[in-house]
């Protein structure tokens, strides 16, 4: 290390480990620590953008939870969604996409490549 750097700033490297850290401070310092706890503190830290972003990206799907679904939508042409998404939205066609974030099997990003397709097809026939 050129500098001194703290903890958090070396854990998020994907070669350093939380065990690393705890083995080369100094025991006083930390006494006995939990792998659990040392495991939990560097997932959340290596990963935080990535789960801030799937948090952002959960928050904005419930605030179109009321974002209603036509009756008729061919799940089967949007190409964007999973097979499997495409198959159980054909056969459950829920009504809004709350309905369907609650089948199993339709993922977050089939949820959110859904919208994308219904305003597609809502915007090329002139629908708002």
């Amino acid at each position: 290390l050129d500098r001194p750097r703290k903890a958090a700033e070396l854990l998020k490297r994907p070669e350093v480990s939380a065990r690393d850290i705890v083995a080369s401070t100094a025991k006083t310092a930390l006494g006995e620590v939990d792998g659990q706890a040392l495991t939990a503190v560097e997932v959340e830290l290596k990963y935080e953008g990535y789960v801030a972003r799937e948090r952002e990206r959960a928050e904005r799907l419930r605030q179109r939870a009321d974002f209603e679904l036509d009756e008729a939508l061919p799940y089967q042409r949007f190409e964007t969604l999973s097979y499997e998404a495409r198959e159980k939205l054909a056969r459950v066609r829920p009504g809004t996409l709350a309905q369907a974030a609650r089948i199993p099997g339709v993922s977050p990003a089939d949820l959110q490549n859904l919208v994308l397709e219904v305003r597609r097809r809502r915007a090329a026939s002139g629908v708002t």
